[in-house]
Protein backbone atom coordinates (compact mmCIF):
# COMPACT_ATOMS: atom_id res chain seq x y z
CA UNK A 1 0.00 0.00 0.00
CA UNK A 2 1.63 3.54 -0.82
CA UNK A 3 1.05 5.92 1.45
CA UNK A 4 3.52 8.78 1.43
CA UNK A 5 4.92 11.19 -1.49
CA UNK A 6 8.98 10.82 -0.64
CA UNK A 7 9.81 14.11 -2.03
CA UNK A 8 8.42 16.21 -5.22
CA UNK A 9 11.24 16.93 -7.40
CA UNK A 10 13.77 18.81 -5.19
CA UNK A 11 13.35 22.16 -3.11
CA UNK A 12 14.73 25.25 -3.92
CA UNK A 13 17.25 25.86 -1.11
CA UNK A 14 18.50 22.64 -0.30
CA UNK A 15 15.56 21.26 1.57
CA UNK A 16 16.27 17.31 1.92
CA UNK A 17 19.31 15.87 3.56
CA UNK A 18 20.10 12.62 2.68
CA UNK A 19 21.37 9.09 4.66
CA UNK A 20 24.53 8.10 3.01
CA UNK A 21 24.83 5.15 5.16
CA UNK A 22 23.63 1.21 4.99
CA UNK A 23 20.34 1.42 6.53
CA UNK A 24 17.54 3.76 6.59
CA UNK A 25 17.49 4.39 10.29
CA UNK A 26 20.93 5.28 10.29
CA UNK A 27 22.78 9.13 10.28
CA UNK A 28 22.19 11.47 7.31
CA UNK A 29 25.47 12.63 5.98
CA UNK A 30 25.24 16.39 3.38
CA UNK A 31 23.58 15.27 0.64
CA UNK A 32 24.48 15.23 -3.00
CA UNK A 33 21.76 16.92 -4.10
CA UNK A 34 22.61 20.26 -2.51
CA UNK A 35 22.55 23.49 -4.87
CA UNK A 36 23.19 26.66 -4.00
CA UNK A 37 20.55 29.60 -4.89
CA UNK A 38 20.60 32.19 -7.38
CA UNK A 39 18.98 34.98 -5.97
CA UNK A 40 17.84 37.53 -8.61
CA UNK A 41 16.25 40.97 -7.45
CA UNK A 42 13.62 41.93 -7.96
CA UNK A 43 12.71 38.61 -7.25
CA UNK A 44 10.78 36.92 -10.25
CA UNK A 45 7.10 35.28 -10.70
CA UNK A 46 6.46 32.08 -8.73
CA UNK A 47 6.67 29.99 -11.78
CA UNK A 48 9.86 31.77 -13.39
CA UNK A 49 11.63 30.72 -10.44
CA UNK A 50 10.26 26.71 -10.90
CA UNK A 51 11.29 26.88 -14.42
CA UNK A 52 14.72 28.71 -14.01
CA UNK A 53 15.76 25.31 -11.74
CA UNK A 54 16.56 21.91 -13.31
CA UNK A 55 14.51 19.57 -10.89
CA UNK A 56 16.94 16.52 -9.37
CA UNK A 57 15.41 13.10 -10.45
CA UNK A 58 13.60 11.80 -7.63
CA UNK A 59 15.54 8.78 -7.82
CA UNK A 60 18.50 10.38 -6.30
CA UNK A 61 17.05 12.07 -3.68
CA UNK A 62 15.42 8.63 -2.56
CA UNK A 63 19.02 7.66 -2.85
CA UNK A 64 20.14 10.04 -1.18
CA UNK A 65 17.80 8.73 1.59
CA UNK A 66 18.96 5.49 1.36
CA UNK A 67 15.82 4.33 -0.03
CA UNK A 68 16.02 1.24 -2.61
CA UNK A 69 13.80 1.12 -6.29
CA UNK A 70 12.21 -1.64 -3.64
CA UNK A 71 11.08 1.23 -1.02
CA UNK A 72 8.91 3.41 -3.24
CA UNK A 73 7.01 3.36 -6.88
CA UNK A 74 7.93 6.38 -9.68
CA UNK A 75 5.42 8.71 -10.98
CA UNK A 76 7.67 9.87 -13.29
CA UNK A 77 11.03 11.74 -13.57
CA UNK A 78 10.15 13.42 -10.35
CA UNK A 79 7.60 11.93 -8.18
CA UNK A 80 7.84 9.08 -5.95
CA UNK A 81 5.84 7.65 -3.66
CA UNK A 82 7.20 5.57 -0.49
CA UNK A 83 5.40 1.96 0.19
CA UNK A 84 4.08 1.31 3.58
CA UNK A 85 6.84 -1.27 4.07
CA UNK A 86 9.48 1.37 4.84
CA UNK A 87 7.76 1.59 8.12
CA UNK A 88 8.53 -1.90 9.29
CA UNK A 89 12.13 -1.16 8.64
CA UNK A 90 12.15 1.76 11.25
CA UNK A 91 10.12 -0.04 14.15
CA UNK A 92 12.96 0.37 16.46
CA UNK A 93 14.27 3.88 15.68
CA UNK A 94 13.79 7.03 17.58
CA UNK A 95 11.63 9.11 16.78
CA UNK A 96 11.87 12.90 15.92
CA UNK A 97 10.31 15.89 16.89
CA UNK A 98 7.18 17.21 14.77
CA UNK A 99 7.56 20.51 13.73
CA UNK A 100 3.73 22.00 12.74
CA UNK A 101 3.40 25.20 11.05
CA UNK A 102 0.37 26.85 12.07
CA UNK A 103 -1.56 30.49 10.85
CA UNK A 104 -3.97 32.93 12.34
CA UNK A 105 -7.05 33.11 10.69
CA UNK A 106 -5.77 33.63 6.92
CA UNK A 107 -6.97 36.37 4.34
CA UNK A 108 -8.10 35.19 0.94
CA UNK A 109 -4.99 34.96 -0.49
CA UNK A 110 -3.21 32.91 2.42
CA UNK A 111 -1.64 32.96 5.06
CA UNK A 112 2.06 31.68 3.84
CA UNK A 113 2.11 28.65 5.91
CA UNK A 114 3.03 26.76 2.95
CA UNK A 115 5.79 28.96 2.46
CA UNK A 116 7.30 29.23 5.82
CA UNK A 117 7.25 25.61 6.22
CA UNK A 118 9.68 25.19 3.01
CA UNK A 119 11.99 27.67 4.28
CA UNK A 120 12.21 26.79 7.70
CA UNK A 121 13.10 23.44 6.23
CA UNK A 122 15.80 25.57 3.83
CA UNK A 123 17.25 27.11 7.30
CA UNK A 124 17.41 23.48 9.16
CA UNK A 125 19.11 21.43 6.66
CA UNK A 126 20.92 23.86 4.56
CA UNK A 127 22.26 25.95 7.38
CA UNK A 128 21.92 24.45 10.28
CA UNK A 129 22.53 20.84 9.17
CA UNK A 130 19.93 19.15 10.74
CA UNK A 131 18.12 15.98 9.33
CA UNK A 132 14.57 17.78 8.23
CA UNK A 133 12.04 16.18 5.71
CA UNK A 134 9.12 18.24 4.52
CA UNK A 135 5.70 17.57 5.00
CA UNK A 136 3.01 19.48 3.02
CA UNK A 137 -0.41 18.16 2.00
CA UNK A 138 -1.55 17.84 -1.63
CA UNK A 139 -3.12 21.05 -2.74
CA UNK A 140 -6.60 21.32 -4.08
CA UNK A 141 -7.50 22.28 -7.62
CA UNK A 142 -10.16 24.74 -5.95
CA UNK A 143 -7.64 26.85 -4.26
CA UNK A 144 -5.33 26.47 -6.81
CA UNK A 145 -7.79 27.87 -9.35
CA UNK A 146 -9.27 30.40 -6.96
CA UNK A 147 -7.98 34.07 -5.41
CA UNK A 148 -5.44 32.01 -3.13
CA UNK A 149 -3.35 30.22 -5.67
CA UNK A 150 -1.27 27.38 -5.52
CA UNK A 151 0.40 25.59 -1.90
CA UNK A 152 3.81 24.58 -3.25
CA UNK A 153 5.08 27.72 -1.26
CA UNK A 154 6.19 31.19 -2.96
CA UNK A 155 9.85 32.84 -4.05
CA UNK A 156 12.36 31.02 -3.61
CA UNK A 157 11.11 29.07 -0.95
CA UNK A 158 9.03 26.55 -3.35
CA UNK A 159 8.81 22.66 -3.93
CA UNK A 160 9.47 22.27 -7.82
CA UNK A 161 8.13 21.47 -10.35
CA UNK A 162 5.51 23.31 -8.95
CA UNK A 163 3.22 22.80 -11.67
CA UNK A 164 2.89 19.52 -11.56
CA UNK A 165 2.64 19.63 -7.98
CA UNK A 166 -0.41 21.74 -8.05
CA UNK A 167 -2.00 20.36 -10.65
CA UNK A 168 -2.90 16.11 -10.47
CA UNK A 169 0.21 15.60 -9.00
CA UNK A 170 0.36 11.65 -8.60
CA UNK A 171 -3.38 11.28 -8.75
CA UNK A 172 -4.18 10.82 -5.51
CA UNK A 173 -7.26 13.88 -4.97
CA UNK A 174 -8.62 12.22 -7.99
CA UNK A 175 -9.20 8.55 -6.74
CA UNK A 176 -10.73 10.09 -3.01
CA UNK A 177 -12.94 11.91 -5.76
CA UNK A 178 -13.93 8.74 -7.51
CA UNK A 179 -14.55 6.47 -4.14
CA UNK A 180 -16.71 9.28 -2.73
CA UNK A 181 -18.98 9.26 -5.83
CA UNK A 182 -19.02 5.63 -6.27
CA UNK A 183 -20.63 5.83 -2.79
CA UNK A 184 -23.12 8.60 -3.42
CA UNK A 185 -24.01 6.55 -6.85
CA UNK A 186 -25.02 3.50 -5.02
CA UNK A 187 -27.05 4.86 -2.51
CA UNK A 188 -29.17 6.68 -5.06
CA UNK A 189 -29.15 3.45 -7.01
CA UNK A 190 -29.95 1.05 -3.75
CA UNK A 191 -33.06 3.51 -3.18
CA UNK A 192 -33.96 2.97 -6.95
CA UNK A 193 -34.05 -0.52 -6.55
CA UNK A 194 -36.07 -1.05 -3.33
CA UNK A 195 -38.48 0.99 -4.87
CA UNK A 196 -39.10 -0.98 -7.88
CA UNK A 197 -38.83 -4.32 -7.12
CA UNK A 198 -39.65 -7.02 -4.74
CA UNK A 199 -37.77 -8.59 -1.58
CA UNK A 200 -36.97 -11.43 -3.49
CA UNK A 201 -35.78 -9.88 -6.75
CA UNK A 202 -33.57 -7.55 -4.21
CA UNK A 203 -32.47 -10.65 -2.44
CA UNK A 204 -31.47 -12.26 -5.68
CA UNK A 205 -29.20 -9.71 -6.36
CA UNK A 206 -27.63 -9.51 -3.00
CA UNK A 207 -27.01 -13.39 -2.91
CA UNK A 208 -26.96 -14.83 -6.59
CA UNK A 209 -26.89 -18.72 -6.21
CA UNK A 210 -23.22 -20.06 -7.98
CA UNK A 211 -23.18 -22.70 -10.98
CA UNK A 212 -24.52 -25.45 -8.04
CA UNK A 213 -27.14 -23.29 -7.08
CA UNK A 214 -25.95 -22.20 -3.83
CA UNK A 215 -25.80 -19.51 -1.59
CA UNK A 216 -23.16 -17.50 0.31
CA UNK A 217 -23.01 -14.46 2.59
CA UNK A 218 -20.36 -12.17 1.96
CA UNK A 219 -17.87 -11.23 5.37
CA UNK A 220 -19.69 -8.04 5.20
CA UNK A 221 -23.30 -9.09 5.27
CA UNK A 222 -22.36 -10.79 8.40
CA UNK A 223 -21.88 -7.45 10.04
CA UNK A 224 -25.55 -6.62 8.62
CA UNK A 225 -27.32 -9.83 9.68
CA UNK A 226 -25.03 -9.42 13.30
CA UNK A 227 -26.33 -6.09 13.45
CA UNK A 228 -29.96 -6.80 12.85
CA UNK A 229 -30.27 -10.01 15.45
CA UNK A 230 -29.90 -12.54 12.76
CA UNK A 231 -27.42 -15.43 13.60
CA UNK A 232 -28.35 -17.88 10.57
CA UNK A 233 -25.51 -18.42 8.18
CA UNK A 234 -26.80 -20.21 4.98
CA UNK A 235 -29.43 -17.35 2.78
CA UNK A 236 -31.55 -20.24 2.01
CA UNK A 237 -32.68 -20.67 5.86
CA UNK A 238 -33.91 -16.76 5.89
CA UNK A 239 -37.62 -16.55 6.65
CA UNK A 240 -39.36 -13.97 4.48
CA UNK A 241 -39.49 -11.60 7.58
CA UNK A 242 -35.33 -11.79 7.70
CA UNK A 243 -34.99 -11.67 4.37
CA UNK A 244 -37.26 -8.29 3.83
CA UNK A 245 -35.39 -7.01 6.66
CA UNK A 246 -31.66 -8.08 5.44
CA UNK A 247 -32.17 -6.71 1.56
CA UNK A 248 -34.19 -3.46 2.36
CA UNK A 249 -32.03 -0.62 3.93
CA UNK A 250 -35.07 1.65 3.37
CA UNK A 251 -32.64 4.75 3.21
CA UNK A 252 -35.14 8.12 3.79
CA UNK A 253 -34.13 10.09 1.01
CA UNK A 254 -34.66 13.50 2.64
CA UNK A 255 -31.79 11.87 5.57
CA UNK A 256 -29.12 11.56 2.97
CA UNK A 257 -25.95 13.27 3.75
CA UNK A 258 -23.59 11.84 1.68
CA UNK A 259 -23.14 14.45 -1.47
CA UNK A 260 -20.73 14.02 -4.21
CA UNK A 261 -17.87 15.93 -4.96
CA UNK A 262 -15.35 17.31 -7.48
CA UNK A 263 -11.86 19.39 -6.98
CA UNK A 264 -12.71 22.30 -8.67
CA UNK A 265 -14.52 25.24 -7.35
CA UNK A 266 -18.13 25.38 -9.46
CA UNK A 267 -20.16 27.11 -7.00
CA UNK A 268 -23.72 26.73 -9.20
CA UNK A 269 -23.42 22.67 -8.60
CA UNK A 270 -23.30 23.60 -4.79
CA UNK A 271 -26.90 22.67 -4.94
CA UNK A 272 -28.78 20.48 -7.43
CA UNK A 273 -31.32 18.28 -8.11
CA UNK A 274 -31.20 14.68 -9.55
CA UNK A 275 -33.14 12.22 -10.93
CA UNK A 276 -34.73 14.27 -13.49
CA UNK A 277 -34.19 11.54 -16.40
CA UNK A 278 -37.00 9.67 -17.68
CA UNK A 279 -35.82 6.41 -16.42
CA UNK A 280 -35.53 7.70 -13.23
CA UNK A 281 -39.92 7.28 -12.33
CA UNK A 282 -40.14 10.75 -10.80
CA UNK A 283 -37.04 10.10 -8.00
CA UNK A 284 -36.10 13.67 -7.71
CA UNK A 285 -33.96 15.03 -5.31
CA UNK A 286 -31.94 18.00 -3.98
CA UNK A 287 -28.37 17.33 -2.98
CA UNK A 288 -25.24 18.87 -4.42
CA UNK A 289 -21.49 18.74 -4.57
CA UNK A 290 -18.44 19.40 -2.21
CA UNK A 291 -14.91 20.16 -2.69
CA UNK A 292 -12.90 16.64 -3.03
CA UNK A 293 -10.59 17.29 -0.09
CA UNK A 294 -14.13 17.81 2.04
CA UNK A 295 -15.11 14.74 2.06
CA UNK A 296 -14.79 12.23 5.19
CA UNK A 297 -12.93 9.78 3.27
CA UNK A 298 -9.97 12.58 3.63
CA UNK A 299 -10.41 12.46 7.55
CA UNK A 300 -10.60 8.58 7.16
CA UNK A 301 -7.38 8.16 5.63
CA UNK A 302 -5.81 11.04 7.82
CA UNK A 303 -6.31 8.70 10.91
CA UNK A 304 -5.78 5.28 9.07
CA UNK A 305 -2.84 3.15 10.22
CA UNK A 306 -3.33 0.32 7.49
CA UNK A 307 -5.35 -1.42 4.83
CA UNK A 308 -7.13 -3.19 7.52
CA UNK A 309 -8.01 -0.44 9.01
CA UNK A 310 -9.10 1.97 6.41
CA UNK A 311 -11.62 -0.76 5.62
CA UNK A 312 -12.31 -0.89 8.92
CA UNK A 313 -13.40 3.04 9.25
CA UNK A 314 -14.83 3.45 5.43
CA UNK A 315 -17.22 1.19 6.66
CA UNK A 316 -18.57 3.33 9.74
CA UNK A 317 -19.58 6.44 7.98
CA UNK A 318 -22.44 7.43 8.32
CA UNK A 319 -24.49 8.45 5.22
CA UNK A 320 -28.10 9.17 6.60
CA UNK A 321 -30.95 7.55 8.38
CA UNK A 322 -33.85 4.49 7.73
CA UNK A 323 -37.05 5.69 7.28
CA UNK A 324 -37.34 4.73 11.33
CA UNK A 325 -34.58 6.99 12.23
CA UNK A 326 -31.59 4.19 12.81
CA UNK A 327 -28.46 4.94 11.05
CA UNK A 328 -27.62 4.13 7.48
CA UNK A 329 -23.63 2.56 7.49
CA UNK A 330 -21.30 2.51 4.56
CA UNK A 331 -20.26 -1.15 5.09
CA UNK A 332 -24.70 -1.73 4.30
CA UNK A 333 -23.85 -0.82 0.67
CA UNK A 334 -21.39 -3.83 0.27
CA UNK A 335 -18.80 -1.33 -0.93
CA UNK A 336 -15.78 -1.53 1.24
CA UNK A 337 -13.67 -3.24 -1.01
CA UNK A 338 -14.47 -1.18 -3.91
CA UNK A 339 -13.79 2.07 -1.86
CA UNK A 340 -10.78 0.79 -0.01
CA UNK A 341 -9.51 -0.09 -4.23
CA UNK A 342 -10.29 3.21 -5.19
CA UNK A 343 -8.63 4.70 -2.39
CA UNK A 344 -5.42 2.78 -1.88
CA UNK A 345 -2.71 4.47 -3.36
CA UNK A 346 -3.64 7.97 -1.43
CA UNK A 347 -1.69 9.46 0.71
CA UNK A 348 -0.79 13.35 -0.01
CA UNK A 349 -3.46 14.47 2.71
CA UNK A 350 -3.18 11.61 5.02
CA UNK A 351 -1.67 13.85 7.62
CA UNK A 352 -1.28 10.85 10.39
CA UNK A 353 0.44 8.65 8.04
CA UNK A 354 2.59 11.27 6.44
CA UNK A 355 3.73 12.08 10.05
CA UNK A 356 4.33 9.00 11.39
CA UNK A 357 6.71 8.20 8.65
CA UNK A 358 8.50 11.21 8.70
CA UNK A 359 8.99 11.45 12.27
CA UNK A 360 11.35 8.76 12.51
CA UNK A 361 14.01 9.02 9.93
CA UNK A 362 14.61 12.28 10.97
CA UNK A 363 15.54 15.01 13.81
CA UNK A 364 12.82 17.30 12.84
CA UNK A 365 10.18 16.69 10.18
CA UNK A 366 8.29 19.79 9.36
CA UNK A 367 4.76 19.95 8.22
CA UNK A 368 1.85 22.76 7.66
CA UNK A 369 -1.40 22.66 9.22
CA UNK A 370 -3.73 24.97 9.42
CA UNK A 371 -7.31 24.01 10.94
CA UNK A 372 -6.54 20.34 11.90
CA UNK A 373 -3.77 21.72 13.77
CA UNK A 374 -5.63 20.55 16.70
CA UNK A 375 -6.38 17.17 15.92
CA UNK A 376 -2.46 16.18 14.92
CA UNK A 377 -1.29 17.46 18.52
CA UNK A 378 -4.23 15.02 19.44
CA UNK A 379 -3.13 12.10 16.85
CA UNK A 380 0.53 12.55 18.40
CA UNK A 381 -0.56 11.96 21.57
CA UNK A 382 -2.76 8.87 20.51
CA UNK A 383 -0.01 7.32 18.85
CA UNK A 384 2.63 7.78 21.44
CA UNK A 385 4.72 10.09 18.84
CA UNK A 386 6.57 13.31 20.77
CA UNK A 387 4.61 16.02 21.08
CA UNK A 388 4.61 18.87 18.09
CA UNK A 389 6.74 21.79 18.15
CA UNK A 390 4.46 24.76 17.22
CA UNK A 391 5.64 27.24 14.44
CA UNK A 392 2.72 30.03 14.19
CA UNK A 393 3.47 32.28 11.29
CA UNK A 394 0.93 35.35 10.15
CA UNK A 395 1.22 38.67 8.18
CA UNK A 396 0.79 42.08 8.10
CA UNK A 397 -1.78 42.17 5.82
CA UNK A 398 -3.79 39.64 8.16
CA UNK A 399 -3.22 40.93 11.17
CA UNK A 400 -4.65 44.40 9.22
CA UNK A 401 -7.74 42.24 7.85
CA UNK A 402 -8.74 40.50 10.83
CA UNK A 403 -7.39 43.11 13.95
CA UNK A 404 -8.71 46.69 12.54
CA UNK A 405 -12.40 47.89 11.30
CA UNK A 406 -13.52 45.75 8.12
CA UNK A 407 -13.36 49.36 6.09
CA UNK A 408 -9.97 50.07 7.20
CA UNK A 409 -8.00 50.11 3.92
CA UNK A 410 -4.67 48.01 2.97
CA UNK A 411 -1.96 50.15 3.28
CA UNK A 412 -0.21 50.96 -0.12
CA UNK A 413 3.16 48.82 -0.66
CA UNK A 414 1.15 45.72 0.76
CA UNK A 415 0.33 42.75 -1.78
Amino acid sequence: MEVVIVAIAATLGNLLMGWDSSTIADKMMSSTTVRKLQVVSPVPADIDIANSVEPVHISQIAKDLNLSPNHYDLYGKYKAKVLLSVLDELQGSEDGYYVVVGGITPTPLGEGKSTTTVGLCQALGAFLDKKVVTCLRQPSQGPTFGIKGGAAGGGYSQVIPMDEFNLHLTGDIHAITAANNLLAAAIDTRIFHESTQSDKALFNRLCPPNKEGKRSFSDVMFRRLTKLGISKTNPDDLTPEEVNKFARLDIDPNSITWRRVMDINDRFLRKIAIGQGLDEKGMVRETGFDISVASEIVAVLALTTSLADMRERLGKMVIGNTRESHFTFCFMLDLITEMAQETTHYAGLARGVRGSSAIRPTDRPVGSAGRGRTNLFGLCKKRGRIGPVRCQCGLMRAGLTRGGPACLPTPSGFP
